[in-house]
């Protein structure tokens, strides 16, 4: 029985399947081998990924527990029981948010305590890490700044004050009190221009600030000196 050209159409369309399907059963059977393997190595990523993302929150959740304690103890003047949290976090957190909380406290500590050349490098050792937290960022560079202020080194102090006041972030909320401490150490440090344009710029930019009258009052004082 001859074949009309419909026919022939869809015997050829089936026999082009066939052919397809046939290559591809060929392909897997040569394959099956690299394949499985592929497909283990697929599943074991997905494995560890979700492992390594279960195991992150966990850590997380168990550091910030240990945090809490150590700030508790912190809020209470129990100084050297909180040291003995934070420097755990910190050992064994290190990855976690919780640990470079507890890496600032513990520079926070060393400056409560007067160790000033500690909590210094310790200090600057945080701010070299980076910090995605804005304000631990800028309180970082603000304890460098106060470590400076009790060793009387007025230029030192006012810069690290503006790199503070200079962290640009939605979480760096202290930003005029930065500038204004900057202010100061600035004319401390005999730099009568320098204090005044941080005391201009937190004027501009801050004019509901709490620190409005006082900064007005510095800013009229240091008119006179230039």
């Amino acid at each position: 029985m001859s074949l009309n050209s419909h026919d022939l159409h869809e015997e050829l369309e089936h026999d082009a399947f066939v052919e397809g399907a046939l290559k591809g059963a060929e392909f897997v059977n040569r394959n099956k081998l690299p394949l499985t393997i592929a497909l283990v190595v697929l599943l074991a990523l997905a494995f560890a990924g979700a492992y390594f993302v279960r195991n992150h929150q966990l850590n997380e959740s168990r550091a910030q527990v240990l945090m809490n304690r150590g700030v508790m103890l912190y809020g209470e003047g129990e100084f050297d029981a909180a040291s003995t949290w934070f420097e755990r976090v910190t050992s064994e957190y290190a990855g976690t948010s919780a640990g470079e909380e507890a890496a600032y406290y513990t520079a926070a500590l060393a400056l409560r305590k007067g160790e000033l050349e500690q909590a210094r490098t310790a200090f600057e050792a945080f701010i070299a890490k980076g910090s995605a937290n804005g304000f631990l960022l800028a309180a970082a560079h603000g304890g460098v700044a106060a470590t400076f202020e009790r060793e009387g080194n007025w230029k030192s102090a006012a810069e690290a004050w503006q790199k503070a006041a200079n962290t640009r972030s939605e979480q760096n909320f202290n930003q005029a009190q930065q500038l204004f401490n900057a202010a100061l150490c600035w004319e401390k440090a005999g730099e009568a221009a320098k204090a005044k344009s941080l005391v201009d710029r937190l004027l501009e930019e801050y004019p509901t600030s709490s620190l409005k009258s006082r900064a007005e009052v510095v800013q009229k004082r240091l008119d006179t000196m230039m």
